[in-house]
């Protein structure tokens, strides 16, 4: 069965276009031979992708669309559930959807056939916010705390998964609706937490009543998240499109190079105590080889 892979570049800054590039070029990269794979990039940017049309499939929206998508609150993640939605329109497939700020290191062979299998994907396991320490986190869990919508009540343990992927085989792909029913219930309940549909679709993907299996896997092993590197990421990834652009490569060309000379940054970098008072800035493209 194919695979659809997508990733969401909205909003007039650049950087957001150049993320999404290299992060599905980054897919390209490791696909398999002959994998049943289609890439594609949502965006109200089209043009600035046109050079990967030949390779990766743009699918461009309108403001109208993204206001639908954020929902009657605004709520710019609510756009990724819309997204997946759209996916699911387009024909028979299993769904996988990156944040722009993900990069894929291995091949996806055995990644295609786990999510092939049935088996749901998130990022990665992160904590239980019911015993976090974290005070965004404990206002989270104030906020959603026995609270019910879409068929789920959240109870502790909850547990926190990663928002970074979310892949789901295409048999269950009611999910991604019932995902956006619970963001939609818990936030007309009074949860304005950013996180809110992050934490839905971890439950939705463990707890829906009727899931063919209970397991949710990670895709760490896959794919990093460089999200606590930004500056880093970002500069290294410009000077690789910026390079790419100026020879003419072709998508195949970057994913190549990409597959060869991978970034090999820190994926966290934070400003420490020391740097404050020595004035100066963290390592951000510091290697780890």
């Amino acid at each position: 069965m194919l695979t659809r892979f997508t990733t969401l570049a909205i909003g007039d800054q650049s950087i957001y276009a150049v993320r999404t590039a290299y992060a599905m070029l980054s897919v390209l990269a490791h696909l398999p031979p002959a994998a049943e794979v289609e890439v594609t990039i949502v965006t109200d940017h089209p043009q600035r992708f046109a050079w990967l049309a030949d390779t990766i499939r743009i699918i461009a929206v309108d403001a109208a669309t993204v206001a639908r998508w954020k929902g009657p609150t605004n709520y710019f993640f609510r756009c990724e559930i819309g997204v997946l939605q759209h996916l699911a329109t387009l024909g028979e497939a299993n769904l996988v959807y990156l944040d722009s700020d993900i990069i894929v290191r291995r091949d996806l062979g055995s990644f295609l056939a786990v999510l092939a299998d049935g088996t749901r994907f998130m990022h990665m396991q992160e904590r239980d916010i019911d015993r976090s320490r974290r005070a965004g986190e404990q206002t989270l869990w104030r906020q959603v705390r026995g609270k019910t919508a879409a068929g789920l009540t959240i109870r502790a343990p909850c547990t926190m998964w990663n928002a970074g992927v979310m892949a789901v085989p295409w048999a269950e792909r009611g999910l991604i609706d019932q995902v956006a029913e619970l963001t939609d219930g818990l936030m007309a309940q009074g949860v304005t937490h950013w996180l809110v549909e992050q934490l839905a679709y971890g439950q939705v993907f463990q707890h829906m009543p009727g899931l063919r299996t209970p397991v949710l896997q990670a895709a760490a092993p896959w794919m990093d998240h460089w999200w606590d590197n930004k500056p880093g990421y970002d500069a290294a990834i410009g000077e690789f499109l910026l390079e790419a652009r100026l020879q003419g490569w072709t998508a195949a060309e970057c994913a190549a190079r990409i597959r060869q000379q991978p970034l090999t940054l820190r994926l966290s970098v934070r400003r420490r105590w020391y740097h404050r008072l020595l004035r100066v800035e963290p390592r951000h493209r510091e290697s780890t080889s």
